[in-house]
């Protein structure tokens, strides 16, 4: 079978398809072969989205996104370098009079 990713929303739609089918006396396997994903799928996606409907799916989904931008808004800022101490590579070092030019002066 070909991988795909199914939004939340399109698996409640297919896990009531199946509870169809499966109510007209058909196989998990012959359920989950109409549905073109695999019996595993089939029961990971009737544990994780078994009673729910496609606006509470909509809903959880876009939660979710919206949990992660405040996670990605978190993140530290990287810090600056201590004075006296060699920049990260990749970065011009900064213009700063050696120990040897202050003492001579």
């Amino acid at each position: 079978m070909r991988t795909r990713r199914h939004r939340p929303e399109q698996v409640v739609r297919k896990l009531r398809a199946a509870h169809r089918l499966l109510g007209e006396g058909q196989s998990v396997a012959e359920v989950a072969k109409a549905l073109e994903v695999s019996g595993a799928t089939y029961l990971h996606w009737r544990n994780q989205f078994g009673a729910m409907k496609a606006e509470h799916a909509k809903e959880l989904r876009r939660l979710k996104d919206e949990n992660q931008q405040l996670k990605r808004d978190q993140r530290p800022q990287p810090a600056l370098p201590a004075p006296g101490r060699a920049p990260p590579r990749g970065r011009p070092a900064p213009n700063r009079p050696t120990i040897t030019e202050g003492a001579a002066a």
